[in-house]
């Protein structure tokens, strides 16, 4: 992402803080943003290691939910009950990611509905 791009976004995320918090504050000041190494290369290297292969942008949800469900490289495919891949816009301009499923999520396969769920809405 550009660096106005980045700077843009933090700014955004920083009123909707204060808004959330119901009040104002002076504007912080930025971060110094570091360009991550180019996302080629990572994935890549991240591939080599992990004997995984890269998305294609043209891969549909139905088909990374799909093969969510199949994956059993970590701990949390012994004890689930469904995969929980995500919804939502396709090419979103923010992305909420959250840690491991929870209960909730687990039985109805679906992000956020148990308490941090409650919490975004």
């Amino acid at each position: 992402m550009p660096t106005d791009e980045t700077e843009a976004l933090y700014r955004a995320l920083d009123l909707l803080e204060d808004a959330i918090d119901g009040g104002y504050r002076s504007a912080r000041p930025l971060p110094d943003f570091v360009q991550p190494e180019p996302m080629a290369k990572a994935c890549a290297a991240r591939d080599a290691s992990t004997g995984g292969s890269p998305a294609s942008a043209n891969d549909s949800l139905e088909s990374v939910a799909a093969e969510s469900a199949r994956c059993r490289k970590c701990r949390l495919a012994a004890g689930r009950k469904r995969s929980v891949p995500g919804e939502g816009a396709l090419r979103p301009l923010v992305l909420i990611i959250g840690e491991g499923p929870g209960g909730e999520e687990d039985a109805t396969g679906r992000p956020f509905v148990g308490p941090a769920g409650q919490l975004l809405d």
